[in-house]
């Protein structure tokens, strides 16, 4: 509504500035404020003047013609669904490790294998969406800022942040595999199609100089235009879908005879593999059900393939801002993108398993591209276009993420570095750290070993999501109004525990050291980040545990009626100290800042006793006795916001714990008083009073 307002707003400003004729512009030129929105007979607004100067290049405005206008940062995107998710998650998605490895799964796993793992990981990224689309409708969209303020805003600055880097990193490394991918696949048709192993003295040189040129030209390619990157996305889809069609054709087209008989597949290592083509046949598809394992393959290494085709699902929530209707957009455009990969990956294994023999799904990668109609240079030209248009799309997203994460400053190290300063506008600095960060994988040898790194930060990611999720619904606090309503705190607890059965299956040890890493992350900025952001599900659950353990002990104090923390009715060894401490302060100059008069009586509190309750509580005294109030509400109330201030700084300084509880009095004993009956709750109530030595303890009382 408030947004329908101010557009509202903008659009008669508009339509009141464009019947300006051009003495009026030239007036506006010479003097803007003559011609404010308010003097025109405009919207009465105090606002009118700040909208004004946001929509409005007074500098360019010589006619009626040429008056600027500027778009609005907090109005409705632009980006349709279909152009603002499903296309950047299947862009995502549709990776080049479909053409490279999908047929060796079904090979050494066979149809039913492969099949389990493919429904494996979409029940996982189905939950997690669910989960997702739950968290991103919940609110305003128009604060969202992708898969990062997801994390950090539901799980907190440690946990979120922790995570929400690793995200980044499995981005940064995904655009890796997808280049060495394209190496791989450029390796695969010198050989089968020219008999060339290798462009160099080795494929892995090739690996390592191809993919370091690629991974620099498609990083100076996202420098260029949206418009122009949303094209060159578009183009990119429109290649791999004529590389789908011509490779579907072609396997049905062997139905009819088209490339059937016997193929020679020539291997890396230079042994040559004869296999049959039989064409779509029940009895092939049959032979080809169980599983056949070579050396290194098992159940996690089908895994570690099938689920980076599915790591897509943040990609739309990435663009949120962008989008006209991210409530609808986000479910519909990831759900729909999912259930196309699913079909498409489904009906590649299916038929791969009934086109040829095992010897040639194991070791001719390219088989379905080769296979191909009516010529596999279409498919084999997709083959490279995929991994490249991934790879941009992966390098888009990655340093975007990274820089949230250094703008909200979780990470001491990262805001030393700068990130959000601009090069000529362009957020360089990012883009050059993900460089970085993906340059050491290409000396990795074996797809499979950087394809456990990628799909383990994806896992973790996706676990925490749907943790998230699940402890909104699970306490169902009053913000948790989500328009999104498919999906259950059961739904939600079921995806954290799928992502990590994933994450077992594929590799136990890399799970545990997955786990260590976020967990020194989180640790980290715990310990040195500086900033306040309080996840509301990690708060949710702190304050539920916190009330339920209340509720607990009074519940025991109700039945018993004794209360431990008193040395009158309880036994003396059960006894716990809860301290109330008097802290006194002071006015100090001309301009009434309050000070802590002895601040050293904080330290002697923390060393009574280190895991006791402690309270520190001072009075604002607002009158003198016999002569009434002596100060106002107002400056009462900012006299003890400035204690409250000042008494925490001392405790964030010192590393002290504790809570703060400042009240204002007519007078200083009735104050006191007051703390001593009012302070703490149920069975957390103070039982030791400490305050400092009276300065004048010679003077006789009056």
């Amino acid at each position: 509504a408030k947004g329908a307002e101010r557009r509202a707003v903008v659009h008669e400003m508009m339509d009141k500035y464009s019947r300006l004729d051009e003495e009026g512009v030239e007036m506006l030129e010479r003097d803007p404020d003559v011609a404010s929105p308010a003097s025109l007979g405009g919207v009465q607004s105090g606002d009118d003047d700040r909208l004004f100067s946001i929509f409005f290049d007074r500098k360019h405005a010589t006619n009626r013609k040429t008056l600027l206008v500027k778009s609005a940062p907090d109005l409705k995107g632009t980006m349709s669904c279909f152009a603002g998710v499903y296309t950047p998650v299947c862009e995502t998605m549709w990776g080049v490790i479909i053409f490279l490895r999908l047929s060796a799964c079904v090979g050494e796993g066979g149809i039913l294998i492969t099949l389990v793992s493919i429904l494996l990981s979409t029940c996982a990224v189905t939950l997690t969406s669910m989960s997702l689309s739950a968290v991103v409708t919940n609110g305003k969209s128009s604060d969202g800022q992708g898969a990062h303020f997801i994390l950090t805003r539901s799980l907190g600055a440690a946990l979120g942040g922790s995570i929400s880097l690793l995200y980044y990193v499995g981005l940064a490394v995904m655009s890796a595999v997808e280049i060495v991918g394209v190496t791989e696949a450029l390796n695969e048709i010198l050989r089968t199609e020219f008999g060339i192993h290798s462009l160099s003295s080795s494929a892995y040189v090739d690996q390592i100089v191809i993919g370091l040129v690629l991974l620099v030209l498609i990083s100076a390619s996202t420098m260029l235009s949206g418009h122009l990157l949303h094209i060159i996305g578009t183009f990119f889809i429109a290649i791999l879908l004529i590389a789908y069609l011509a490779g579907f054709a072609g396997v049905f087209a062997t139905l009819a005879g088209w490339q059937v008989g016997e193929m020679q597949v020539l291997t890396e290592s230079g042994q040559a593999h004869t296999g049959f083509v039989t064409g779509l046949s029940a009895e092939t598809m049959a032979s080809n059900l169980g599983a056949d394992w070579g050396d290194g393959w098992g159940f996690g290494t089908i895994t570690t393939f099938v689920f980076p085709c599915f790591i897509g699902i943040l990609s739309g929530a990435n663009n949120m801002q962008k989008l006209r209707n991210p409530n609808r957009d986000i479910p519909l455009g990831t759900l729909g993108a999912i259930l196309t990969s699913f079909s498409l990956y489904t009906a590649i294994v299916l038929l791969m398993g009934g086109l040829a023999e095992r010897v040639l799904l194991k070791h001719n990668y390219l088989l379905f591209a080769t296979l191909a109609f009516p010529h596999r240079t279409v498919t084999l030209c997709g083959v490279l276009l995929v991994g490249i248009g991934a790879a941009l799309q992966l390098l888009q997203e990655a340093p975007s993420i990274l820089l949230h994460v250094s703008t909200d400053g979780i990470i001491p190290i990262l805001r030393r570095l700068k990130l959000d300063s601009k090069v000529r506008g362009r957020d360089v600095k990012p883009l050059l750290v993900t460089m970085v960060i993906a340059m050491p994988f290409f000396f990795v040898h074996g797809l499979d070993k950087i394809a456990t790194v990628v799909t383990m930060c994806f896992l973790l990611c996706y676990a925490f999501i749907n943790f998230a999720c699940f402890l909104f619904r699970l306490f169902e606090s009053v913000h948790w109004r989500p328009t999104f309503t498919y999906y259950h705190w059961s739904t939600a607890f079921l995806g954290f525990l799928l992502n990590f059965v994933i994450m077992v299956t594929i590799d136990w040890r890399v799970t545990i050291l997955a786990v260590l890493v976020a967990s020194l992350l989180a640790l980290y900025i715990r310990m040195h980040g500086q900033s306040q952001i309080a996840g509301e599900g990690t708060k949710q659950l702190q304050y539920q545990v916190a009330l339920d353990s209340l509720l607990a002990c009074e519940a025991v104090h109700n039945e018993t009626g004794e209360d431990v923390n008193s040395l009158q009715h309880g036994d003396a060894t059960k006894w716990r100290p809860s301290i109330l401490c008097i802290v006194r302060t002071h006015e100090e100059g001309d301009e009434g800042l309050m000070s802590i008069n002895q601040p050293q009586l904080i330290d002697f509190t923390q060393e009574l006793r280190a895991k006791a309750l402690i309270i520190y509580g001072s009075v604002v005294v607002t009158g003198e006795e016999g002569k009434g109030p002596t100060v106002d509400h107002e400056r009462a109330e900012e006299m003890r916001r400035a204690i409250d201030r000042n008494i925490r700084l001392i405790l964030k300084k010192r590393l002290c714990k504790g809570f703060v509880d400042v009240l204002s009095a007519p007078t200083e004993l009735l104050g006191t008083s007051m703390l001593l009956q009012t302070s703490g709750l149920g069975d957390l109530r103070p039982n030791t009073v400490v305050f400092s030595f009276p300065a004048q303890w010679r003077r006789k009382p009056t």
